[in-house]
């Protein structure tokens, strides 16, 4: 029998070993930034220093695998919230939804929206 109909030849192989190291590269990115936002940030140098901290470990996904791949990083960021969020929800034993909205009641929604 031959082989030809399956999915996984060289270049397809390649292709789903770089897409996996993307995925790799932008879960690490995602950690530095976290521990990067984590500092402490009590004064305005302190929050300045984290905010670039930030900034730079953004900057070099963008340097070094584009666009796509800093809006990929920030998908990971939201999904990643929300699943934080859905865990403090349960521990508190309510909805993640009201939760989200309990924490964000004071900021004001943009004009327009």
């Amino acid at each position: 029998m031959s082989d030809r109909g399956r999915s996984d030849g060289p270049s397809e192989s390649a292709g789903a070993a770089a897409e996996g190291l993307l995925d790799q590269v932008l879960t690490q990115a995602g950690i530095d930034a976290v521990r990067a936002a984590l500092r402490p940030a009590e004064t305005p140098e302190q929050i300045a220093e984290s905010t670039e901290a930030v900034r730079a470990v953004i900057g070099w996904v963008e340097a070094e695998h584009g666009l796509d791949a800093v809006r990929d990083l920030l998908l990971l960021a939201y999904f990643d919230q929300a699943e934080l969020l859905s865990m403090l929800a349960q521990l508190d034993q309510r909805d993640a939804e009201t939760l989200l909205d309990d924490l964000t009641h004071d900021i004001p929604r943009p004009r327009g929206l």
